[in-house]
């Protein structure tokens, strides 16, 4: 699902991967304003391969992304990219649960032009949720300033809550 600017709106995607192996992309590549993404992904029974992109400035009062990724039991991947700004009174969450097998959770921040702000007027800066559980097997996960494994930036405005949780399991 690729989808561009969005003012006044919400968008909600629902994958349910089954048993094969199955890659799913989103990629929000504009301005989110005033509007909500909320994406669920089920991976299924298969090695599978999860991304989402957010390309875009969310902006407006407030917009969010939630994304939920509930993995399988084979070797599933969980890529989220962030490369631009979340202002003020806008909201991001991301959760991956990963289930079994020798999984990975990253979530990668463009840190030469991710920006969360506050303008000064608001007393809600913009935030950053992740919460990564690897549950059982050998699991990565990151929350990392590398962008395509590529070290990004040299660092970015963190005038907000960034709320990050890494949890492995059993492995």
């Amino acid at each position: 699902a690729n989808f561009g600017v969005t003012t006044n709106s919400a968008v909600f995607i629902r994958f349910d991967g089954g048993t094969g192996n199955d890659n799913i992309n989103i990629t929000a590549d504009s301005t989110l304003s005033t509007s909500s993404l909320d994406a669920r992904a089920i991976l299924g029974a298969g090695t599978n391969a999860f991304k989402l992109l957010v390309d875009g400035t969310l902006t407006g009062t407030p917009s969010s992304i939630i994304c939920n990724v509930d993995g399988g039991k084979n070797d599933d991947t969980a890529l989220f990219q962030l490369t631009n700004n979340i202002s003020e009174r806008c909201f991001v969450v991301l959760n991956a649960s990963l289930g079994l097998g020798n999984d990975t959770a990253r979530c990668e921040l463009d840190t030469g032009s991710f920006d969360m702000f506050n303008s000064g007027t608001s007393i809600t800066a913009g935030q950053l949720a992740v919460d990564f559980r690897g549950e059982d097997g050998n699991d990565t996960l990151a929350v990392t300033r590398e962008f395509n494994g590529v070290l990004s930036g040299t660092g970015c405005q963190l005038d907000g809550p960034l709320d990050i949780r890494l949890s492995g399991g059993i492995g």
